[in-house]
């Protein structure tokens, strides 16, 4: 807060989050029995990164490229149930996955008074959540299975110029906020 920045270039401020692997959660069960034979999993995987980039309020900045200020979050989660169940007389499967993919990611200003060449303020979120549930029972006389696949996907993306801002640049102004969602469940 209170920073008095003066340069002749670009000044860039950033904050990001990026994992090729995420949150993953698998889970196998297989089971037998000589009379009723039960059995389950499930597995929850979560990926919720927050991120935030911001000038502290009450700061002055001039620059003479420019002024850049980007929060990007990456996120994926992957659960992945399988159960087989064998009984003699009857067999009973559950199979339940659970994938949650809900980064933030928070691109702002701040109460800043902001002079030069321009200003680009960016928040972006890439989100991913795949949960697969697949289950199977069986026996002599009764086999029974259940499955349930549920992945959900809730990115917070914001890009701003905080209502205390004060911004005076030569060239352009750009805010933007980016979200992109994908959400895949599947039981069987």
């Amino acid at each position: 807060a209170n920073t008095h920045l003066n340069a002749g270039g670009l000044v860039t401020l950033s904050a990001a989050h990026t994992t090729e692997q995420g949150a993953e959660a698998r889970s196998e069960t297989t089971s037998g029995s000589l009379a009723v034979g039960a059995t389950g999993t499930t597995p929850t995987a979560m990926s919720t990164a927050v991120v935030s980039a911001a000038a502290g309020n009450g700061s002055v900045i001039s620059s003479g490229a420019g002024f850049n200020i980007t929060a990007a979050t990456t996120d994926r989660a992957i659960a992945q149930s399988n159960g087989l169940t064998v009984g003699l007389i009857a067999g009973i499967g559950k199979s339940e996955a659970t994938a949650t993919s809900s980064g933030q990611a928070t691109a702002s200003t701040g109460d800043t008074t902001i002079t030069g060449s321009g200003l680009s303020v960016e928040a972006a979120a890439s989100e991913r959540a795949d949960a697969d549930a697949t289950a199977s029972g069986g026996g002599l006389l009764a086999g029974a299975s259940a499955s349930k696949g549920t992945a959900t996907v809730n990115p917070q993306v914001k890009a701003e110029t905080s209502n205390g801002a004060s911004v005076n640049v030569a060239n352009n102004v750009a805010v933007h906020a980016t979200a992109i969602t994908e959400g895949d469940a599947d039981a069987g």
